[in-house]
């Protein structure tokens, strides 16, 4: 068997339209899969600030709370 530039090969028409098929339908899957992690990725990133940002308010209400109690102290002494 010699193989070359000349060399044909038969497929049926209903093969190809098979095959081109899968391949877009793969494509499409992988584009839309990967859109997916881009929003779950977008959605853990918003979460992550919210987190944050409630560390931070949680911190502020402990040093206030300290303060209160600092000035009750004062307050009733």
């Amino acid at each position: 068997m010699n193989i070359n530039e000349e060399s044909q090969i038969s497929i049926p028409l209903r093969n190809v339209f098979g095959i081109v098929s899968a391949i877009l339908s793969a494509a499409w899957g992988y584009f839309e899969l990967t859109e997916q992690v881009n929003s779950v990725e977008k959605d853990v990133a918003i979460v992550q600030d919210d987190i944050e940002e409630n560390r931070r308010m949680l911190q502020e209400m402990r040093d206030l709370e300290k303060r209160l109690i600092v000035l009750e102290t004062k307050q009733d002494g």
